[in-house]
């Protein structure tokens, strides 16, 4: 999992490698190197920390497209309520409220 808190994917100067789930930076702003870090990272799974019906318009359309684009589901948790994700020998799955 990689958790970039409101690090967007441009300031992030690092390589993770293929990752299970990426927590979006900033509330799902606009993210110039996100098509960039979907590239080199390929999730499995998108996680938008975001509140309902915020000012800011959180996710944007374009980062919800870059995600489309790329393939990658996403869980918002202004739709699902809070994101759980158990982790286990046997792998890990994801859950919403």
């Amino acid at each position: 999992m990689l958790l970039t808190a409101d690090a967007e994917a441009e300031a992030v100067p690092l390589d993770p490698g293929p990752i299970d789930v990426l927590k979006i930076a900033h509330h799902g702003s606009e993210d110039a190197g996100l098509d960039a870090l979907l590239d080199r990272a390929m999730p499995r799974l998108a996680v938008v920390s975001v509140g309902s019906d915020n000012p800011y318009g959180h996710p944007t359309p374009a980062t919800m497209s870059t995600l489309s684009r790329h393939r990658v589901p996403a869980m918002r948790t202004d739709e699902a309520g809070d994101v759980t994700i158990d982790v286990t020998r046997r792998g890990w799955e994801a859950s919403g409220d």
